[in-house]
């Protein structure tokens, strides 16, 4: 029998035939051979030669005899034809424009300085980097300013300063021999002060006031944990600072003498500074100890009297909405806590409090080292305070 009886390509009975062929069992093969006057070999050498193929299984026996034939029927071609169908049912997709940005009013950028350690010396620091860094710091701050307002303006810079700035020199409690690289007045009077002022005065320029909030650090007490508060290389240095600028009347430098803490608001959000040596390690990390001190503090701390006689004051002479009210008394005392200490940068939110935990300036250091098994990482924060939406944008400069 010839192959030439069977049905012209592209016609409804050719599909037929091919369908069969790809799917069907040879048996089904054989009786369409047979309507065409054909063998069924040469109908398959005919359907092959035109491009068609076997899509069957056959499953065998252990004894090699057949007993099954089944048909595959999720090959490529009736794949794509479902494939097709579910695409086709999907929905038009319409892509709309995106919303046009709307002014929120300003924000107030703030910027978390810390753990500089002026006079400490390692391999990699001294205080020649640490003037190096601090200009470094300088820059990049300005510079999230300046990407920012583009798109929303930035007025006003809140630094906050949170400890252990100065190295002291408490030879054998706080400082090792072999890393201190001068006296504490030196670390004072020749390093700190001078590029700290310096450092003030290049940022006031790109701002129309800056305000330096501190408290002070562990290694500034002369006597170790027995001076009282107040009584801080960390403080003098500030102070020393303070008497400096101000003649700068768009800058304002206040340091918390009587307490380890110190309670701020920036745009009606309100904020706990504290340096962080109050948080004891659990498992050589301090997260734990982080997480569980900053709820404690938030349950245990008096809110700040003049954050809610202010809030009240709004209130009743209709500045503010009831549900405003409501927000800004329960943030109180605060809602967001600054640190350093540990040298390493991160952020934590647990609850209803969100934690920055500051870096350092110093590399190659031992402290973190030693006491974590953590690098040191010469990192600082920066980030935007808006009145209505609270933290905005932040952002990790690295120093080194």
């Amino acid at each position: 029998m010839s192959s030439r009886r069977l049905p012209p390509e592209d016609t409804p009975e050719w599909e037929q035939l091919v369908k069969i062929f790809e799917f069907g069992t040879k048996e089904e093969l054989r009786e369409q051979a047979d309507l065409y006057h054909c063998k069924a070999p040469s109908v398959e050498r005919t359907l092959y030669q035109a491009g068609c193929r076997r899509r069957v299984t056959e499953q065998f026996s252990e004894t090699g005899g057949i007993i099954s034939k089944s048909q595959v029927y999720k090959t490529e071609a009736l794949f794509r034809e479902m494939l097709s169908q579910k695409i086709q049912a999907i929905p038009e997709i319409v892509i709309s424009r995106p919303p046009k940005y709307k002014d929120t009013g300003d924000e107030t950028q703030v910027a978390l300085v810390s753990d500089s350690q002026c006079g400490v010396k390692t391999i990699t620091y001294n205080r020649e980097v640490f003037r190096q860094r601090l200009n470094q710091l300088a820059y990049k701050i300005m510079k999230i300013a300046s990407l920012q307002r583009r798109a929303h303006p930035i007025s006003k810079l809140v630094i906050m300063e949170l400890g252990d700035m100065i190295h002291g020199e408490l030879v054998g409690k706080q400082v090792n021999l072999d890393e201190l690289e001068c006296p504490a007045h030196e670390q004072i009077l020749d390093i700190f002060a001078p590029a700290f002022c310096e450092f003030l005065a290049n940022l006031y320029q790109h701002y129309s006031s800056v305000e330096v909030i501190g408290v002070e650090g562990n290694h500034g007490w002369p006597g170790g944990k027995e001076s009282a508060f107040g009584t801080n290389w960390d403080t003098f240095a500030m102070e020393l600072c303070k008497a400096k600028m101000q003649e700068h009347s768009r800058i304002s430098i206040t340091v918390e003498r009587h307490s380890f803490f110190k309670l701020v608001e920036v745009q009606k959000h309100y904020f706990l500074m504290v340096h962080g040596d109050q948080i004891p390690m659990h498992m050589t990390v301090p997260y734990y100890g982080v997480t569980t001190k900053g709820l404690r503090w938030r349950g245990s701390i008096d809110p700040d009297e003049t954050f809610a006689k202010a809030i009240l004051t709004a209130f009743k002479e209709e500045r503010i909405t009831p549900d405003e009210t409501i927000r800004q008394m329960i943030n109180l005392p605060f809602q967001y806590m600054c640190m350093g200490h540990f040298h390493t940068a991160n952020f934590l939110q647990f609850n209803n409090v969100t934690t920055f935990m500051n870096g350092t300036f110093v590399t190659s250091d031992s402290y973190p080292l030693k006491k974590m098994g953590l690098g040191s990482e010469a990192c600082q924060w920066t980030f935007g305070v808006h009145p209505e939406h609270g933290l905005t944008f932040m952002y990790p400069l690295i120093l080194s």
